[in-house]
């Protein structure tokens, strides 16, 4: 299991744009760099948390340690489609690249287990302590765990009541636009929370492939009482299987049947879905939206 690399700072508004547009600029970026710091307008410290946040979200990567970063291609759409992370959509790949798609740390922990809907911080590391020892890794230090839960509660809780905030000083983790955990800052608990109807059917689409093995087939059939791949997207949504399902199908009445159809299949209900990658699912569903929008003020007009 993989702990740090963050330098403790949680996902900023703004970063994953700097960090991006300055990988496509600079052939060789050393994120501890005056350069690089000096580039984004942040401290050496929080250059570095950036860099790791691009390369944990999939969005940049390295072929060989001695090569240069370059740009995935979910970086490059993201770039040309959404450059300023406007979309929910576009949080949501990002979501399940952190939850779905790397390394086991405690992102993917948190989002891959039936934790406990409430609980504290003190109660949540003492799950994942339990949850090291059960799997034989090395124990890391507690202030290491400390600091790990720390930035994920950051990043993703939302806090109950809402305080006052200048928007102009917002420094709010965007993934908290996620509404997928709150803390009740009252009695300093926490909760999960249910958002899968508030996906849109292309990353709905984009998190059930993710959950399953690479394939080399340009369609995958998933039945949908398949528990494996709907319970993962469940948990790292925060909703039931029969939840996901009807999900599922309320995203194959928006897409074309060459992307994502609901049919019978040895008796079963399957969801057959086109095997793209995340920068495929993020152009049509900006292209959806465009499209959409231009038929409401053709309309209106």
């Amino acid at each position: 299991m993989k702990f740090g690399g963050h330098e403790t700072f949680y996902l900023r508004p703004g970063w994953l744009t700097k960090g991006l547009t300055l990988v496509q600029s600079e052939s060789a970026v050393v994120w501890n760099s005056d350069f690089a710091s000096d580039s984004m307008g942040v401290g050496r410290n929080m250059s570095k948390s950036i860099g790791w946040w691009l390369s944990r979200t999939g969005t940049v990567h390295r072929e060989q340690r001695s090569q240069p970063l370059t740009l995935t291609p979910l970086g490059s759409e993201i770039l040309k489609s959404d450059p300023y992370f406007v979309q929910l959509a576009t949080w949501w790949i990002i979501h399940f690249q952190l939850v779905l798609n790397g390394p086991e740390d405690v992102f993917s922990w948190f989002f891959g287990s039936r934790a406990d809907p409430r609980f504290t911080r003190a109660a949540l590391e003492g799950s994942l302590h339990a949850h090291i020892e059960r799997s034989g890794s090395k124990m890391p230090a507690a202030r290491t765990l400390h600091r790990d839960i720390g930035v994920l509660l950051q990043s993703y809780g939302r806090p109950l009541p809402a305080p006052h905030v200048d928007p102009e000083d917002n420094l709010d983790c965007p993934l908290r636009r996620l509404d997928l955990i709150v803390h009740r800052t009252d009695l300093d608990v926490f909760e999960r929370r249910s958002a899968l109807s508030l996906i849109a059917p292309e990353a709905i689409c984009f998190g059930l492939l993710s959950t399953l093995p690479n394939t080399e087939t340009d369609y995958v059939d998933i039945p949908l009482d398949h528990m494996g791949a709907l319970r993962r997207l469940g948990v790292g949504t925060g909703r039931s299987v029969d939840a996901v399902a009807e999900a599922i199908a309320s995203a194959a009445s928006v897409l074309d049947d060459d992307l994502l159809t609901i049919r019978q299949l040895a008796g079963q209900r399957v969801a057959r879905i086109r095997s793209l990658p995340g920068q495929d699912w993020l152009k049509l569903h900006v292209d959806r939206t465009k499209s959409t929008s231009a038929s409401k003020k053709g309309r209106a007009a």
